[in-house]
């Protein structure tokens, strides 16, 4: 078995298509690509799925092959979708955050108000920050969980859906760009001292990218531009989902998976409507997938079963 067979083919061509994507759109516009930056990701990536051949026909273990795959695969996909996003940013329609900010009116929530409230007391503001900063590193928790308890077929099934629910996040924020709620409300120079950098931190970069003046793109130094809808969202679905039949550790992601989805308001500036967005599609992504695992296996079944 190749180790372009895990999570599958489709899954690596996506991935093929989506660097190509995007860094020939960055290069469309005028931007340039400092190579260095790409140098870790790529070595990375090559040792694990030098990895994952080792173990798949040298020495054979189908669960370190899965793990060394896995992890190559996310890498790989993280820097192309990454990327993918600084020109999805540049070429987005015009800004919706006034239809974000009347979302909220409608719904009664004063957002500025909230974020003041999440924020105000130090140690839970640090409890918000720790629970935002654990998206990325629970990605290799799901890949080294559910590779060593021998649920390779899951994991396969989180990495296509990692792809599919990214890519449907870009579209989503190429359909409705915004600079988010921190800009948007004009908050008070106290309360922007207090909120995490989620929100503010990718401004600079954003801005330029749609005046067509960002000059460089170095991956070391990706921010996380998407605000509608909220990426962390979207993971905190997936890994909660992914790590659920673990015994324990299922439990405890869950439980984090509420906290992230809490903290997008004071840690990451994200509208409520980013919010929801990010949720849509993370429950409707696996929802899709199961009911197509489920036909599947149905049909697969009537093809086993004799006639009578």
């Amino acid at each position: 078995m190749s180790v372009f067979d895990f999570p599958s083919r489709a899954a690596w061509a996506a991935l093929a298509f989506c660097a190509a994507v995007a860094y020939c759109g960055l290069a469309a516009l005028g931007i340039s690509v400092n190579p260095l930056s790409l140098a870790l990701p790529l070595a990375a990536t090559a040792l694990c799925l030098a990895a994952s051949t080792f173990y798949g026909r040298y020495r054979p273990d189908r669960r370190l092959a899965a793990m060394t795959a896995g992890a190559g695969f996310l890498l790989a996909f993280s820097a192309a979708g990454g990327a993918l996003t600084y020109p999805a940013a540049a070429i987005g329609g015009p800004l919706q955050d006034k239809a974000f900010m009347a979302f909220e009116r409608a719904l009664g929530v004063d957002w500025p108000a909230l974020a003041a409230a999440m924020s105000a007391n130090p140690y839970l503001n640090l409890v918000w920050a720790v629970a935002y900063m654990s998206s990325l590193p629970m990605l290799a928790v799901v890949v080294v969980a559910l590779a060593l308890t021998g649920r390779e077929e899951r994991l396969a099934r989180f990495l296509s859906l990692f792809v599919v629910t990214l890519l449907a996040t870009v579209a989503g924020s190429v359909a409705a760009p915004a600079q988010g709620p921190i800009p948007s409300y004009g908050v008070s120079s106290e309360l922007f001292s207090r909120l995490g950098g989620g929100g503010k931190d990718f401004l600079a970069d954003f801005q330029a990218l749609r005046a067509h003046q960002f000059a460089v793109f170095d991956l070391v130094r990706l921010q996380g531009i998407i605000t509608f809808p909220s990426f962390h969202c979207v993971l905190a679905v997936l890994t909660a989902w992914a790590l659920a039949p673990v015994r324990w550790l299922g439990r405890f992601t869950i439980g984090l998976s509420v906290l992230v989805v809490l903290s997008t308001v004071p840690q990451g500036g994200h509208y409520i409507a980013d919010i929801c967005a990010g949720l849509l599609i993370g429950f409707a992504a696996i929802a899709v997938a199961t009911r197509l695992r489920f036909a599947g296996q149905v049909a697969a079944t009537a093809v086993l079963t004799p006639a009578e």
